[in-house]
């Protein structure tokens, strides 16, 4: 077993989903920061998938969905969540209720 710890720059979401992270086949990811910040003087929302290999993102794969996130806030969340695909390569993939209203920052360690 291996551990590596993995950094994901700070990502500006859209309205369309976004591929933030692939998770690689047979492996583990243990969120250790996930932080959503929006930029914007209005409430958004956020919707967060960990979408299998070959599928969509929806409500069905969803971590989060129609998350909402007050005005010029910050959180941190899922801290400690651990992610896992059986069927091969997993994306995490992050939408935003406005473009350029939302940015997200993650960080973790892959377990192989």
């Amino acid at each position: 077993m291996a551990n590596t710890q993995k950094g994901v720059a700070v990502a500006q979401l859209t309205t369309g989903m976004t591929t933030i992270y692939t998770l690689p086949s047979s492996t583990k990811f243990t969120v250790t920061m996930l932080h959503i910040c929006n930029v914007t003087g209005s409430a958004q929302t956020l919707r967060l998938c960990l979408v299998p290999n070959g599928g969509t993102p929806t409500s069905a794969n969803a971590i989060l969905w129609d998350f909402s996130i007050a005005a010029n806030d910050v959180q941190e969340l899922l801290k400690g969540d651990i992610w896992q695909d059986g069927s091969g390569t997993a994306t995490l993939q992050a939408q935003a209720s406005a473009n350029t209203s939302v940015n997200i920052k993650l960080a973790g360690i892959e377990t192989t």
